[in-house]
């Protein structure tokens, strides 16, 4: 119905997942000439596409989470439908400019204290292959209802078995039956070696950095919001040009006469 409206025959409406993704991408993207819109998760941008009349295509884009599309090798078939080069927004935009910047508003500048915190990345990994196990074996596990301090506390590895634990309090996960450790062994071997950025969760990486904070000593609490405003500040254009996703929304912009990008 957006589409139809005679506004956007010399518009774009460019759809993403959320009200923080349209923080990110909406000062990207040229305001004169580009809208952003958060529809709200993902699990049904293939379909809302295949519904959508092929006409208003070269009017549309949508940006989503690519989640764990790189690991498993998950392609798409709509050539105006764009994913972020790593798991999230969130991991696409943990540039060194943000570490830059995280390390000068919450570190005083200590590259020692900023490596210290760069451990959440691969203290993180375990419940990142949970997660994908649930996926590969399509497990709708409810990971929404716990939180990750229950089972991470900064200065140490996530205890699988405690995050399991957690999550067989959920009932209808226990029907589901969560991931074993075979079941996550097995998706190790399938995969082997992968990028954290596109294994990890971004949010799962800002909470873990919250508690590493508190583990390491300081004695004031990074709020998460603060922390996703420095995220989401540092990644300025210069970074988003780097990215595969640019250059995808840029040759797709060009093939259909568009001008899309601001200059920030």
């Amino acid at each position: 119905m957006i589409l139809a409206h005679p506004i956007y025959k010399s518009r774009v409406l460019v759809v993403v997942e959320g009200n923080d993704d349209k923080k990110v991408y909406g000062r990207l993207f040229d305001k004169e000439k580009v809208d952003v819109y958060p529809l709200g998760g993902c699990g049904h941008y293939e379909s809302m596409l295949l519904t959508l009349n092929s006409k208003f295509y070269p009017r549309l884009a949508v940006i989503k989470d690519a989640d764990f599309e790189h690991i498993v090798g998950y392609e798409y078939e709509f050539p105006n439908l764009f994913r972020t080069d790593t798991h999230d927004a969130e991991t696409m935009m943990m540039t060194d400019t943000f570490y830059e910047s995280f390390k000068t508003e919450f570190l005083d500048d200590d590259d020692n204290v900023l490596a210290e915190m760069m451990k959440v990345h691969d203290e993180m990994m375990p419940l990142s292959w949970l997660k994908l196990a649930c996926k590969e074996l399509n497990k709708k596990v409810n990971f929404g209802t716990f939180s990750l301090y229950n089972f991470y506390k900064g200065n140490n590895t996530v205890d699988v078995e405690a995050c399991r634990n957690v999550l067989k309090k959920i009932p209808e996960n226990v029907s589901i039956g969560v991931p074993t450790d075979s079941d996550i062994d097995g998706v190790k071997k399938k995969y082997g070696a992968v990028d954290k950025n596109k294994l990890n969760n971004g949010h799962d990486i800002c909470d873990g950095f919250v508690y590493k904070y508190k583990a390491i000593g300081k004695k004031n609490e990074i709020k998460i919001d603060a922390l996703e405003k420095v995220l989401r500040t540092a990644f300025t254009m210069m970074q988003f040009k780097e990215t595969k996703l640019y250059a995808d929304m840029a040759a797709w912009a060009d093939s259909e006469g568009l001008s899309l990008f601001g200059t920030d």
